[in-house]
């Protein structure tokens, strides 16, 4: 993937306008942070990329593409959301496999993975407990490790570390700007904390400010 570009999009909701013809780039490789306020459309813009859901207007490319019209699945794009949807019938370590045995990788790359990821977010000792199981911030860093346990061409995170205390909030941090970098992969991350997207971000990070769609001027770029 070489950037996600949206060109003059829009979206609403019934009379409520969450995105208002808005254009911003996000170039390959990138740690890319959007702040703002909540419901000011942050995770809208995420739904977008992902393919969740459709503009009204304008256009969303990928790759010089434009994919209007082209499925989540087909996008190839993994995304942590802000409620987790994760699976309760499942242990830790069969959510993190999911996405692998979806696609029917070799059973041993998908251990090799899994261990990989567990070390990574220090998530190896609970990997045998059913996620009702869990505590909110555990199951935080499960939802984590399933995204990042794939090969995907970007990584959408809607602030998943938000219930972490501190130190594991920072652990966190440093392990998705690691693997991000690793990886070579876009990551776009979305908090309303802008204190949390400058630490996120970093000084190699790039940061759009999301404002409150009735202040977005028409045709404004981030």
């Amino acid at each position: 993937m070489a950037e996600v570009a949206f060109r003059n999009v829009t979206k609403r909701y019934g009379a409520t306008l969450a995105v208002d013809d808005a254009s911003v780039t996000v170039a390959d490789n990138e740690f890319f942070c959007f702040f703002g306020p909540p419901l000011s459309g942050k995770s809208t813009i995420l739904r977008l990329i992902l393919g969740l859901e459709k503009p009204d207007s304008g256009e969303i490319l990928i790759d010089d593409r434009a994919v209007n019209e082209v499925s989540a699945a087909a996008r190839n794009i993994a995304m942590v959301f802000q409620n987790l949807a994760l699976f309760p019938h499942m242990t830790a370590a069969d959510t993190v496999r999911f996405p692998l045995v979806e696609r029917r990788e070799a059973p041993a790359k998908i251990e090799a993975r899994l261990r990989d990821v567990a070390e990574k977010l220090h998530i190896g000792h609970i990997l045998h407990k059913m996620l009702g199981q869990l505590s909110g911030g555990e199951r935080q860093r499960v939802a984590i490790a399933r995204a990042l346990v794939r090969d995907p061409a970007a990584y959408l995170m809607d602030d998943p570390i938000s219930a972490l205390d501190a130190r594991l909030r920072e652990e966190a941090r440093v392990a998705l700007k690691r693997i991000q970098r690793e990886a070579g992969r876009m990551l776009i991350y979305v908090t309303h904390d802008q204190e949390k997207a400058h630490v996120s971000g970093g000084p190699d990070g790039h940061f759009g400010r999301w404002r409150d769609p009735a202040d977005w001027p028409p045709g404004g770029n981030l």
